[in-house]
C-alpha cells in the first residue's frame, strides 16, 4: 500500500546548537575579561560575579541576546521546511511544489476569506510528488482530487486489489460540508480533475466510479466521574473540546473511531474514570466509509465517595 511520510514523526532539526544559559554567560564573561588590560582583568572578573555591578548586568543582557539569536536562527530554518512551516511561510514552501492554498469561503463585506488549514495544505503538498507518476499511483489520484475543490475534505482511491474489478478505479470523496456526503456538483469537479487523459493512466477507468463517501453515523454517550471540589465546568469544557478534536480526526475515509480514543479524549485532568456507553464497539470504516459523530452526551458525575 502506498503511503506518505508522516512528517510529524520526523524530529525537528537544530541547525545551531543552543547552549544553556550558564555556559553562554561564562563565555561572555571570559570575552569581557580578555578584552581588558592585563592589570584590570582580575578586578573585572570579580566585578562580573556581583549582581549589583552594571557590568554583570550587561554580561547577562548579552547572554540573553545571544541565546535569542541562536533560537531565532533555528526558527528561521524551520520556517522553510514543509514539516514545520506555518501560514505565509508554508505558502512559500508549498509554492516550491507548485501547490497553492485553497480558498474555502470568499471574503465578504463583513467577513474575511477562509482558506484551508496549514495541515490540509501540508498534506496536499506532500502528495504532490505522486502526481509525477505515470503509472496510476494511488496518491496521484488523491492529490488531483483534493485539489479539485476546497470542499474536498478527504478522498480515497481503490484499485482491483480491493474491489476485484480489473481496470476500475473507485474514488470516494468526503465533503467538508455537513455530515460529509459529497453532492453531485462536488463529485463532478473531482471527476474533471482526475479524468483528463494527461492525468489518468490510459488503462484506468474512473468515470463512473467517483462516489460520495458512505457516512457511518455514531453517537457518544458517557459518564465522567470527578472528585468533589474540582472545577466541574472547566473539566467538562476540556473533555468536550478534546472529544471534538478526536471525532474530527476520525471523520475521514477508512478511519476508525475507537472506544479507546474516545475514552482517552474524555479522560482529562480531574477525571477519575469514564464509563463509555456509546459507541458499544469501535466504529471501523470499510471501503469508502467515513465515521461521523452525530451527537455527544457527556454526563458529569461528582463523586462524594472514594472510587
Amino acid at each position: 500500500m502506498q503511503t506518505s511520510v508522516d512528517l510529524s514523526q520526523i524530529p525537528q532539526p537544530d541547525i545551531v546548537e543552543v547552549p544553556d544559559y550558564e555556559t553562554v554567560l561564562a563565555d561572555v564573561q571570559a570575552l569581557i575579561v580578555a578584552a581588558m588590560p592585563a592589570q584590570q582583568q582580575a578586578s573585572v572578573s570579580a566585578a562580573l560575579q556581583l549582581e549589583s555591578e552594571p557590568m554583570a548586568a550587561l554580561a547577562q543582557a548579552f547572554t540573553y541576546r545571544e541565546i535569542h539569536l541562536l533560537q531565532r536562527i533555528n526558527e528561521a530554518v524551520r520556517a522553510v521546511l514543509l514539516s514545520s512551516a506555518l501560514k505565509a511561510d508554508l505558502d512559500q514552501v508549498a509554492g516550491n511544489f507548485d501547490t497553492e492554498r485553497l480558498l474555502i469561503t470568499e471574503a465578504t463585506d463583513e467577513t474575511d476569506a477562509v482558506y484551508e488549514s496549514d495541515e490540509a495544505l501540508r498534506a496536499r503538498t506532500l502528495l504532490s510528488w505522486a502526481r509525477l507518476s505515470t503509472a496510476g499511483a494511488r496518491n496521484a489520484y488523491h492529490y488531483f482530487a483534493r485539489g479539485a475543490d476546497a470542499d474536498v475534505l478527504d478522498v480515497r482511491a481503490y484499485g482491483p486489489e480491493t474491489h476485484d474489478q480489473e481496470g476500475r478505479v473507485f474514488l470516494y470523496v468526503l465533503s467538508r460540508i455537513g455530515d460529509g456526503t459529497a453532492p453531485q456538483t462536488l463529485l463532478d469537479k473531482v471527476l474533471d480533475a482526475v479524468n483528463p487523459e494527461d492525468v489518468r493512466p490510459i488503462t484506468d477507468y474512473v468515470a463512473d466510479y467517483v462516489r460520495s463517501a458512505v457516512i457511518v453515523n455514531y453517537t457518544v454517550a458517557a459518564d465522567i466521574y470527578v472528585p468533589y471540589g474540582v472545577d466541574t465546568e472547566m473539566v467538562l469544557e476540556k473533555a468536550t473540546a478534546a472529544l471534538n478534536d478526536y471525532t474530527i480526526s476520525a471523520h475521514l475515509i477508512n478511519a476508525t473511531a475507537a472506544r479507546s480514543g474516545i475514552d482517552g479524549a474524555l479522560h482529562q485532568d480531574g477525571v477519575v474514570t469514564v464509563d463509555l456507553h456509546s459507541p458499544a464497539a469501535d466504529v471501523v470504516a470499510g471501503m469508502g466509509e467515513a465515521p461521523h459523530c452525530t451527537s455527544v452526551n457527556i454526563n458529569l458525575v461528582v463523586m462524594d465517595y472514594d472510587r
